[in-house]
């Protein structure tokens, strides 16, 4: 092989590291994308890990061309967004800040699958999967990374100008680089899986805070999942403990007569039965630096929220854009990858702060917490700018933004 194979090799398939990839491609970049597990062909029943995707991260899938893709079908829009606290609410509406959708319930499997079709064919793209890496060091030219065979012996040596770890929140590229990471452990799990209600839902991203922690459900494409809203409900790690050998009906027990307790069952009314559940541990981390020897963080790898917002996934595609924005803008690499990690950490911080905050707040107790949130539900009521604001930082359109996102 040539000294320098690929201008660029990023471990981690999933949805971050393929519309990297895909991107890069796009704009004459010669790629490699490296993955341990390979793509299974999508069933026709829904995947129940479901993901929000936001105005701004469907910019940047159109703009990869992988948006046009997505079977409609399996896509779940909507429109309007309401959160809750006790006697307050706040509610954004699309068409009031001049959009047609605040975002999309959509399959990860699905993106990721579509993306590596658009990868498949690409004159500029090699896919490799499934492959492992071995090591990598710093050249002369740029960076020798060496793969490992299915039996794990050493198969071949590929020469890149940029490695690319989208390797996911436990990276070993990061832990290999050595670059710091702060992990924060919110000592709360999140129930997660589709739902039916009494009620279907009519396109709406529904948000309460009740005593245990914020309750969201989220509108699934019709006749799938076996639901038709996706949950995700946050709790403290002891409540869950002293309720371990719950089934799943007497969780939902629980969480309807929190739900009544309050202001009512809600818009979709009664949580009657939920499929294909599980129960997650929430953490939050943040990367000390992006960038280190040639190697450039992108996604869980740099980075993870609460999922009180769901702007995981979104904060990993805007970090794709925004380095290939650089890449393509900036006269050098490490030009390019300075920009990089000084915009992508400032905007993941101010991302991941303004979370963590609204979490720690909800949770202060005897209903202080409750009642400030309501407190400044109230005000964002009365003031348009900060709607206005809050609503552009939450779809990725606000002016630190991507320029496809904003675009």
């Amino acid at each position: 092989m040539s000294k320098t194979d690929f201008d660029a090799i990023i471990i981690g398939g999933g949805v971050v590291g393929a519309v990297t990839a895909k991107l890069l491609a796009d704009h004459d970049w010669r790629v490699c994308l490296i993955d341990h597990c390979p793509v299974t062909p999508l069933e026709e029943r829904l995947d129940s890990r479901v993901v929000a995707i936001s105005p701004g991260s469907q910019r940047i899938l159109t703009k990869a061309g992988i948006w046009s893709t997505l079977p409609s079908q399996r896509l779940a829009a909507y429109c309007e967004m309401q959160v809750e606290s006790p006697k307050r609410s706040l509610v954004f509406r699309a068409q009031e800040h001049g959009l047609s959708e605040l975002g999309w319930i959509i399959e990860t499997r699905l993106i990721q699958n579509h993306a590596w079709q658009t990868l498949q064919d690409h004159s500029n793209a090699v896919i490799k999967s499934p492959a492992r890496w071995h090591d990598w060091q710093v050249t002369d030219s740029g960076l020798k990374l060496r793969l490992l065979d299915s039996q794990g012996d050493l198969s071949e040596t590929l020469n890149t100008r940029l490695l690319i770890a989208a390797d996911g929140a436990k990276s070993k590229l990061r832990q290999e680089a050595e670059i710091e990471t702060a992990t924060w452990d919110y000592n709360q799990v999140a129930w997660i899986g589709p739902v039916v209600t009494e009620k279907p839902n009519p396109g709406l991203a529904w948000q309460r805070f009740l005593p245990f922690g914020p309750l969201a459900l989220l509108p699934l494409p019709p006749n799938q999942h076996g639901g038709t809203s996706s949950i995700v409900w946050s709790i403290p790690r002891h409540e869950y403990q002293k309720r371990a050998n719950y089934t799943s009906s007497q969780w939902l027990e629980c969480l309807n007569e929190q739900l009544s307790g309050m202001e009512g069952l809600g818009p979709m009314g009664k949580i009657e039965s939920i499929t294909d559940s599980q129960w997650v541990p929430l953490k939050r981390h943040n990367a000390h630096g992006l960038v280190k020897d040639g190697l450039v963080l992108v996604g869980d790898a740099a980075h993870g929220v609460h999922p009180l917002a769901g702007q995981g996934l979104n904060l990993g595609i805007a970090d794709s854009a925004a380095l290939v924005q650089c890449l393509i803008e900036k006269q050098s690499l490490e030009h390019a990858l300075t920009h990089y990690e000084r915009w992508r950490l400032s905007q993941s911080a101010l991302a991941g702060a303004g979370i963590h905050v609204v979490n720690e707040l909800q949770r202060l107790p005897s209903g202080l917490g409750h009642h400030l949130l309501g407190l400044s539900f109230g005000i964002a009521n009365q003031m348009w700018p900060i709607r206005d604001r809050l609503l552009k930082l939450a779809c990725g359109i606000d002016s630190g933004s991507p320029v496809w996102a904003q675009a």
